[in-house]
Parts: structure tokens; sequence; C-alpha cells
């Protein structure tokens, strides 16, 4: 995953020498779900390097993580207890925004933003 991750950062960045990068990090949705969670919190925390290696590769990539906005907070969740809901986006949305340098174009709520 992390080779491919890092193929696709670079081809971003030869498109556009300039932009900034993101990448947003895993959650587990299930943190709150009974039993063993090491298995779940290992698989994640592997995961989320390879991500953190693969934007460490690539000039203005970073990885902004969000399992802490999850992590025991379902409220954030959609119904199906594994997307994100509306709280859990916008949660994602300002720490994305925080990462941005202050010249970059925001959306405003409900509008997507267009080249």
């Amino acid at each position: 995953m992390e080779a491919d991750v890092t193929k696709i950062l670079e081809e971003v960045r030869a498109a556009n020498p300039k932009a900034p990068i993101r990448l947003v990090g895993l959650y587990n949705p299930w943190s709150d779900a009974p039993g063993d969670r090491r298995v779940a919190r290992m698989a994640l925390l592997v995961s989320n390097a390879g991500l953190e290696r693969a934007a460490a590769a690539v000039d203005g990539a970073l990885v902004v993580p969000v399992a802490d906005l999850f992590d025991g907070r379902p409220d954030r969740l959609a119904a199906d207890h594994f997307h994100p809901g509306p709280s859990g986006y916008d949660e994602i949305a300002a720490r994305i925004a925080s990462t941005l340098p202050p010249d970059s174009p925001r959306a405003e709520p409900g509008r997507q933003l267009r080249p």
C-alpha cells in the first residue's frame, strides 16, 4: 500500500508542484466495541505509519491525523456506525483546514471549491 500511495503522491506533485497535499489518516469506527482492541489498534497504527512514510517522501505532503476525533465518540459517526457523520466531517474539515497555508482557498460550508 505504501508504495502505491507514494506513487500517487508523486504524480499529484508532478501535476502541481505547489499544491499542499493532505492525506486523511485512518480511524477506528469500532473503538467503543466490546472485546480485545489491541489488534485493531495495531492495524490502525501500522496503516497510519505507512501513510506517514509515503507523505514524508513527497515535498509538501502530510498526513492529517483524525483517529483521536473518533476515539470514544460514536456520536461523530453516521447511522451505519462506520462512516463519519456530519459532525465527524466537520471535525475532519477543521483539522485539515488548520494545516493549510493561510492563503489557501477555503470552501464556505455547503459550497464546493471549483478550480
